[in-house]
């Protein structure tokens, strides 16, 4: 399982690296403190061809300088990875503005909306939902 977290918060990127490998041992980590290092990752192991390092989770903050959560969604979108693997997003985010967790919910690629903090019976009851 690969998981890849993208926060501009040093802080958070750590407390959600801690909840990931507490519950999925297993799972290979990588964390970028933009968007636009995350899509600069995933376009790397595409043209790379390294294809089993995708990632098959995305845990993506939506409040970010220079490009939110949404703009890397919608660059996302546009890139050749998704015929060949597409990951589940899960939007964790300090926002309460009703209109980001409704633009989350109509977004494709998103499977999930969870507040800040990341705490670990939270991300177990999606991994359980989800069946990751």
């Amino acid at each position: 399982m690969n998981v890849l977290i993208v926060d501009d918060n040093q802080i958070d990127l750590l407390i959600n690296q801690r909840v990931v490998k507490n519950l999925m041992p297993e799972a290979e980590i990588k964390s970028c403190i933009s968007a636009i290092d995350a899509l600069k990752h995933i376009e790397q192991l595409h043209t790379n061809d390294e294809v089993e390092k995708l990632p098959d989770i995305i845990l993506l903050d939506i409040r970010m300088p220079i490009m939110d959560g949404f703009e890397f969604l919608e660059k996302l979108r546009e890139s050749p990875i998704l015929k060949l693997k597409v990951p589940i997003v899960l939007m964790v985010t300090s926002s309460i503005d009703p209109l980001d967790m409704q633009r989350s919910n109509d977004h494709p690629l998103v499977k999930g909306f969870i507040g800040k903090p990341l705490k670990m019976n939270t991300f177990q009851d999606i991994v359980n939902k989800l069946n990751l």
